[in-house]
């Protein structure tokens, strides 16, 4: 049966190779230390700036900001992808705006002008009035 919830033969076996060989699974153990580094160093930075992140675990990060398209345009101006928080939410209207950050390409280096970024684009507001509809 092919539709949304098949996956392949090729996809299972190597998964099943990737969870049971001891190169593969080393390999998933040091890029997860790495990513946990990288993301705490960015939470620390952005800590110094008055920006609490909560824990988590993988790749990514939420950064809480005072408006979602406010934020994205800063950033790009500063040439700094992220993805907006809202299609990430499971409810239609989330309470807060925010981003998601993922630190996997973040390099040690690249982090305190990536932190002083996002803290500015954490408070940046729009050139106009946004309504959000109920």
């Amino acid at each position: 049966m092919l539709g949304p919830g098949w996956s392949s033969r090729l996809l299972q076996r190597v998964l099943l190779h990737m969870l049971t060989d001891d190169t593969a699974r080393a390999t998933v153990d040091r890029a997860r230390a790495t990513y946990r580094t990288r993301a705490e160093s960015l939470r620390k930075a952005l800590s110094r700036r008055d920006i609490h992140l909560t824990r988590s675990d993988g790749i990514n990060l939420w950064l809480p900001v005072a408006d979602e398209n406010a934020a994205m345009i800063s950033l790009a101006a500063a040439g700094i992808k992220a993805a907006p928080g809202g299609p990430f939410e499971v409810t239609d209207h989330p309470h807060n705006d925010h981003l998601r950050l993922t630190v996997a390409a973040l390099h040690d280096g690249e982090i305190p002008d990536v932190a002083a970024h996002l803290a500015t684009a954490a408070l940046a507001s729009p050139a106009y009035r946004r309504i959000r509809r109920s």
